[in-house]
Order: C-alpha cells, then structure tokens, then sequence
C-alpha cells in the first residue's frame, strides 16, 4: 500500500534537499566554475520572487474564480444574514 505524502512533507523535502545542494555549493564543498558561481549567490533571492510571483498569481486566480464556488458563496450569504439578525435582537442598527 502506498503511503500518503502530504503536501508540506514534499516541500519541506524538496526545499531541504535544494538548501542542502545550495549550501554545498556555496561554502565550496562542492566546486563549480566561477561562472556558475554568480549564478549560485544570487540563488536565494530567485527563490523568494520567484517564490512571491507563485503567490501572487495563487491569490489572484483564487480571487478571480471565487464566484465559482456558489456552495461557499450561499453559506457566507446565510452567515452575514445570521449575523445581521443576532445583531437587530441586541439592538443594533444595521
């Protein structure tokens, strides 16, 4: 039977795995040519914007396709009406 992996177990792998190669490389453990080498220093500050730019387009497709989800829609429409209620019978204008 196949174990299940989750999601964060694969990056937390795979991220360790890339840090550990990175980090080789960089405190000369491992030697490379010098033109790989600038490739190398700048690596980590890749890795963030090209970490950023996934979670900004992450953001934006979820905000962009939220009227997609009409189950989760109705259920926060009935929970502001809820609210709206609970509010109006403590005396509260709304």
């Amino acid at each position: 039977m196949a174990s299940k992996v989750s999601r964060a177990h694969q990056f937390i792998s795979s991220t360790s795995t890339v840090a550990t190669a990175w980090a080789l490389v960089y405190f000369n453990v491992l030697s490379v040519p010098p033109e790989a080498k600038a490739a190398i220093d700048i690596f980590p500050l890749w890795a963030i914007v090209a970490f950023g730019s996934y979670m900004l387009f992450k953001l934006g497709w979820d905000v962009f396709s939220f009227n997609d989800r009409k189950d989760a829609y109705d259920e926060l429409v009935g929970e502001i009406q809820e609210a709206k209620a609970d509010l109006r019978a403590k005396g509260c204008s709304i």
